[in-house]
């Protein structure tokens, strides 16, 4: 533990600065350890700081890289943001994003968190629809003016491939001059992150890439999300392009696979689906995916299974040991057994007040949950019956409150808002109340 270090950057800064930063603080732990190189675990922005850190100061104090759904070539979603290439799905804004939005993110109100989305879309609705695009494509410009635009901390979110774009739409003329040296230098440093890599590697730098993928920008979590365009055609943990995360596999979008005949650079680093090839990455060997992983793989003790076996053991590889770390492995929620219910459940069984008949019960169901978070390979379904064991032994004693069911007011508020939401979505489809329902617009479309 002596020799665990946390550094942490300014979200709202130059990202030079922070390459700058990283570098200080690797000669600081190298003079507190003295250690000549140290290792990195750099962690989703963590890998725009590496990108920059690595273009920079070269590889020469580094023994090992891991990266974790590391952002070292940006997210789509980030450039549709900045260019307002927004989902236009005439379903999106009312049927969709303000309830999931209520529910998974938002949570103000449990228990009325998708009737408040539906009824939210409903009084928006009260606006036509072309003032209320104008609204929020003016609310987000203004956000963009104040803040990401002047940042190069947060232009290195943008893709490689997307830069010049985003560039040509916001860093024209001599005010920008100064801010669009430091985006070129990042993008720059983007483009031959390729060979800084292989140049590392032949070096002797350990590198790996672990990704989350098979998700929609959006999906499951930070819903708001799912306003980009391009949210349903690119491969993602929800946030992080796997392409991007990969450091160059080719993925499809997510639900499909690649096309009927696609052949692989070479042969077994073709996802079981059929979804990814890790052969195009630049480190196909050092490449892992983990199938459905949202971007918070913290809460996945198979993701830091392997992170921690990749630092503890020098050149593995995919081959290594590919029946306990697969190069394709699975998604798995195990954080509520390791922050509270393992604990909680230790806890009464110290307290000595169980017979001994409830006692064995409640550390069977410990056992099991000690033995999920020490799997692998990620498996959801005996993890979320672990941790429904533990919760329904914590229960029995007291020790745990389960969240309260809806109660039917909340269910019934919740179905009628829903329907409301459905019928004003038939008849006026996008727009407001007063832009006319279903019959005008069919009306509009015979006589165009």
């Amino acid at each position: 533990e002596d020799h665990l270090f946390f550094f942490a950057f300014n979200l709202v800064n130059d990202i030079w600065n922070n390459a700058d930063a990283l570098a200080d603080y690797i000669d600081s732990v190298r003079k507190t350890t003295g250690h000549k190189k140290v290792n990195l675990v750099n962690v989703s922005l963590g890998g725009t700081v590496f990108t920059a850190y690595l273009e920079k100061y070269g590889h020469k104090k580094l023994d090992q890289v891991i990266n974790v759904v590391s952002a070292t070539d940006g997210s789509t979603m980030f450039a549709d943001l900045m260019t307002h290439k927004v989902n236009r799905d005439e379903d999106f804004l009312h049927r969709n994003w303000l309830p999931d939005m209520m529910e998974h993110d938002l949570k103000i109100a449990p228990g009325y968190n998708k009737t408040i989305g539906y009824a939210a879309s409903l009084v928006l609705r009260l606006v036509p629809n072309a003032l209320l695009e104008n609204i929020i494509s003016a609310a987000w410009q203004a956000i963009l003016d104040t803040v990401i635009l002047n940042c190069s901390q947060l232009w290195a979110l943008v893709p490689a491939a997307r830069y010049d774009e985003v560039a040509a739409m916001h860093l024209q003329g001599e005010a920008h001059a100064v801010l669009r040296e430091k985006t070129d230098r990042y993008h720059q440093a983007q483009l031959h992150l390729r060979q800084n890599i292989l140049d590392a590697t032949k070096d002797g730098v350990y590198i790996n890439n672990i990704a989350g993928s098979n998700l929609t920008f959006g999906e499951g979590e930070y819903t708001y999300f799912q306003v980009c365009e391009s949210r349903t055609k690119v491969n993602s943990d929800g946030i992080i392009d796997t392409r991007g995360a990969t450091m160059g596999a080719t993925a499809a979008a997510p639900g499909q696979t690649l096309p009927a005949g696609y052949k692989p650079l070479a042969p077994g680093y073709l996802s079981p689906d059929g979804a990814i090839d890790c052969s195009t990455a630049v480190l196909p060997n050092n490449t892992w995916v983990f199938l459905g992983q949202p971007h918070e793989v913290g809460r996945n003790d198979a993701v830091l299974a392997l992170a921690v076996e990749l630092l503890r053991t020098p050149g593995m590889t995919v081959h290594t040991n590919p029946a306990q770390y697969p190069q394709y492995n699975h998604v798995m929620n195990t954080n509520e057994l390791r922050r509270w219910r393992i604990a909680e459940a230790q806890a009464l069984l110290k307290e000595g007040t169980l017979s001994p008949a409830e006692a064995e019960e409640l550390q069977a169901a410990i056992d099991e949950g000690l033995a999920v978070r020490a799997l692998t390979v990620g498996d959801a379904a005996r993890a979320w019956q672990a941790t429904q064991a533990l919760n329904a032994q914590l229960a029995l004693y007291g020790k745990y409150t389960p969240p309260a069911p809806y109660a039917w007011y909340q269910t019934g508020l919740e179905a009628l808002t829903a329907t409301l939401s459905q019928l004003a979505q038939y008849f006026y489809g996008v727009n407001g109340y007063s832009e006319g329902g279903s019959f005008v617009r069919l009306f509009k479309a015979l006589t165009a």
